[in-house]
């Protein structure tokens, strides 16, 4: 593997964003006080600490205040964590062995804690909660406990890369990831919901079939107590059996607020109201392409996680100005805030590569009611400097 593809790898290995002001007026203030501000998804690839501290420097000297880090690459660690299985293999034996002689030399995950910590920089972790398979890129945990996938109608199939988190196993794991990053630094958590699983079909499963996954033993059983339907047998209300899983992953955000006490808690929400994962891609949505009748559906309850200050912030996914939403994209967002009484609305502003377009989508969030946005990624503004100077 040549030096530029190594690299062009590794920048996929540990993300990191920037998000509005986290004040220094203890644990309270910093869920109180987000202020607004723009933010930057970064996906460094740099193995040596002059270049993770030339990146922190770079983003101060930009005013960002924040850095979002994900120590993750799809289900390998590219940290040395005792809760997920660090990265092995890929596609070429020479990229693990790049990545191996990296970790060996220092931790990518503690070097940019303490050099954006000495830039006067915020740390928050990123966790990408449902993009937990690849090829190449699995998450051994989920290999050896496969019953705690979104399951199959018939029991007998999984879901590669997305969890169910109505059980106690998926929850408890995504906790000890999270509990391990703020014991090393993280001053705050943000679950972000993007995922190779969007429009994916697994081999050897037959043609896709919606409404075929997400048939866990909790929910299962929580919609026999509630309805007194068996699911696995008879017909069922669809929009009740929708809600019911969002009930259940309200219910892990409140034990991951639990966790991180008064620290920031940030969730991702596409203007849809609801995720979607599997199934034949038929039409685009906020995160991409899926099908309206998915292989597995999440309502979200956003508006009581703010009501209830389960989460502080959302990350809303809808800035493409060629996307799905167009030119109604503050109109959708506002509209959202103006629904977020409690909490803050952040703007995903997702692969914006001109510079024009991008200077005149931060001008009409700056002139929104929205808190802030996140620019995703920085890998678009290499060899392109104009960009940076759109954020000012």
């Amino acid at each position: 593997m040549s030096k530029n593809n190594r690299r062009r790898f590794l920048q996929r290995a540990v993300a990191l964003s920037t998000l509005p002001t986290l004040t220094n007026n203890g644990p309270a203030a910093d869920r109180a006080q987000l202020k607004q501000g723009g933010g930057m998804l970064i996906w460094f690839g740099h193995s040596n600490l002059a270049s993770i501290a030339e990146i922190m420097a770079r983003c101060a000297d930009h005013g960002f205040t924040t850095v979002y880090l994900q120590p993750r690459y799809v289900g390998k660690a590219i940290y040395r964590s005792k809760v997920v299985a660090p990265f092995d293999n890929m596609y070429a034996t020479s990229t693990a062995k790049a990545l191996s002689e990296a970790l060996g030399r220092s931790d990518p995950y503690d070097a940019c804690v303490r050099e954006a910590k000495r830039r006067g920089l915020k740390v928050i972790a990123q966790i990408s909660i449902f993009d937990l398979w690849f090829p190449g890129l699995e998450d051994r945990f989920y290999e050896q406990h496969p019953q705690y996938l979104m399951l199959h109608k018939n029991q007998g199939l999984c879901y590669q890369g997305v969890p169910c988190y109505a059980e106690k196993g998926a929850q408890d794991y995504c906790i000890a990831e999270v509990k391990e990053l703020v014991e090393r630094g993280a001053e705050g958590i943000i679950f972000d919901m993007g995922s190779h699983q969007l429009g994916w079909w697994p081999p050897g499963y037959g043609n896709p079939q919606a409404d075929s996954f997400g048939f866990n033993p909790p929910v299962v059983e929580e919609f026999r107590r509630r309805y007194g339907v068996d699911v696995l047998k008879d017909a069922f209300d669809k929009k009740q059996w929708y809600a019911l899983h969002g009930e259940f992953f309200s219910q892990f955000l409140r034990r991951v607020r639990g966790e991180i006490k008064e620290k920031p808690l940030i969730v991702g929400v596409p203007p849809e109201g609801y995720l979607a994962y599997g199934g034949r891609a038929q039409w685009t949505g906020a995160l991409g392409r899926f099908t309206q009748a998915a292989a597995v559906r999440i309502d979200l309850e956003w508006q009581k996680w703010l009501q209830e200050g389960i989460v502080d912030a959302l990350g809303l996914y809808l800035s493409d100005l060629n996307g799905p939403h167009g030119p109604y994209f503050k109109i959708l967002a506002e509209a959202m805030k103006q629904q977020s009484a409690r909490g803050k609305c952040y703007l995903h502003v997702m692969y914006a590569s001109d510079a024009g377009e991008l200077k005149e989508l931060l001008s009409q969030v700056r002139s929104s009611a929205l808190d802030g946005f996140i620019y995703h990624e920085q890998s678009v503004c290499q060899g392109n400097p104009e960009l940076w100077k759109a954020f000012g």
